[in-house]
């Protein structure tokens, strides 16, 4: 099936993933009340007044090792230099949710060795680019708590957002 400028809808590259897949996926999207845009090959992202919130990446026909057929979601929580305050106003277990999903380097760059380091609440942490959340193909749990932190993540953006 031919798309405008190769730009397959989502509803179709979905079909890549096991229906199980499909459906935390329509239900994050329906719980965040969030329309994402295509971005690039398979992967779509969601700005909220210029700043982006969230992307994902939808593999399938074992196009990826590692996401194997399904999807993977990147979360930005706060701008760096809010994130220790950010982090520290979440319940605990939020906050170890976090730390554990860091998005770790995978060397998709050889210059960038082992990733770079982050110093997070006064710990040190190996992370890829930015601080962000990643995780292959979130559970109904996961959902629960990215939801929240899609709002957390709104609410810096407003912080920072040029008023006119």
């Amino acid at each position: 099936m031919a798309y405008k400028d190769n730009k397959a809808p989502l509803e179709e590259i979905a079909k890549l993933m096991p229906k199980d897949l499909q459906n935390n996926l329509f239900s994050f999207l329906e719980k965040t009340k969030t329309s994402p845009r295509w971005y690039a090959t398979n992967s779509f992202n969601y700005k909220y007044k210029n700043g982006i919130v969230y992307r994902f990446r939808i593999t399938g026909m074992g196009l990826s090792a590692y996401i194997g057929n399904g999807w993977q979601i990147n979360l930005t929580l706060s701008k760096p230099c809010d994130l220790d305050e950010t982090l520290s106003s979440l319940s605990e277990k939020d906050r170890s949710f976090y730390l554990k999903n860091i998005r770790k380097c995978k060397h998709c760059n050889p210059n960038h060795g082992k990733g770079k380091l982050f110093t997070i609440l006064g710990n040190e942490y190996w992370g890829c680019a930015e601080p962000e959340v990643e995780i292959v193909n979130p559970s109904e749990n996961d959902i629960k708590i990215l939801c929240k932190f899609l709002e957390i993540r709104k609410e810096n953006i407003l912080k920072y957002a040029i008023k006119k």
